[in-house]
């Protein structure tokens, strides 16, 4: 069956600015070595080095899980050398999330291989551009306010105005703060302050927007948009 050789890239890069911008210089290294090498073909979407299992390295570093390929047999002339090669390179830009591993030692892989083969398979399907709505999805590829599940508002005073939701961090234009199902008919024909929006606030705060005893909102159609109402409230 024959042995394998690779290096898994552990973590694995995000779509993020910093991870991008090292893979393409990583991949600006790798093409100019290879250069004139005929073995070395330069793709679409990827390079494909044609020695054993032709392994690959993909223009969008977030799909890169490994570069493998069989070292043993007939047909692997030569890929071990490029293995190892693209191994350091690897390593000089990526450092310890390069995870060098060969059977022949007994070093195994990180990822198994249908998370590797379903990785292969997106080298060729680009994805759809995404538009950051945080600097540090931008950069790092991840929304720190999502996972971590933060809070968006705060319930605060507003001079002349009672209570209202302020927010508490930048909110990115276009982001959804609050998803709701349609509201619900409410006082005079109109329609009220989704209750969804009471039940997503702390428990500390839900009183506070009880239409029967406190400040809500109307709907008065899309020219005038929300409107305030008040009542009075109990949490002051």
């Amino acid at each position: 069956m024959g042995t394998d050789a690779a290096f898994d890239m552990v973590s694995r890069l995000s779509k993020g600015a910093v991870d991008r911008q090292n893979w393409q210089s990583f991949i600006k290294i790798i093409r100019e070595r290879y250069q004139n090498n005929d073995l070395v073909e330069v793709k679409h979407n990827s390079i494909v080095f044609k020695a054993g299992e032709h392994p690959l390295l993909p223009f969008e570093s977030h799909k890169f899980l490994r570069f493998s390929s069989k070292v043993s047999g007939s047909h692997a002339e030569g890929v071990e050398e490029y293995i190892n090669t693209v191994n350091r390179v690897a390593k000089v830009s990526f450092g310890s999330r390069v995870r060098y591993w060969n059977e022949a030692f007994e070093e195994w892989s990180f990822y198994n291989w249908q998370e590797v083969n379903d990785s292969f398979d997106s080298y060729e399907q680009p994805d759809e551009p995404e538009i950051p709505t945080t600097i540090a999805q931008y950069v790092f590829g991840t929304d720190p306010i999502s996972e971590l599940n933060l809070q968006l508002f705060d319930i605060q005073s507003v001079p002349g105005k009672g209570k209202g939701l302020i927010a508490r961090l930048n909110i990115a234009k276009g982001k959804s703060s609050v998803e709701t199902p349609a509201p619900e008919e409410g006082f005079g024909g109109t329609k009220s302050f989704p209750t969804t929006v009471k039940n997503w606030l702390p428990e500390t705060g839900r009183k506070c927007f009880d239409a029967r005893s406190c400040e809500y909102y109307v709907y008065s159609g899309v020219t005038d948009g929300w409107r305030q109402r008040r009542r009075q409230c109990p949490c002051g």
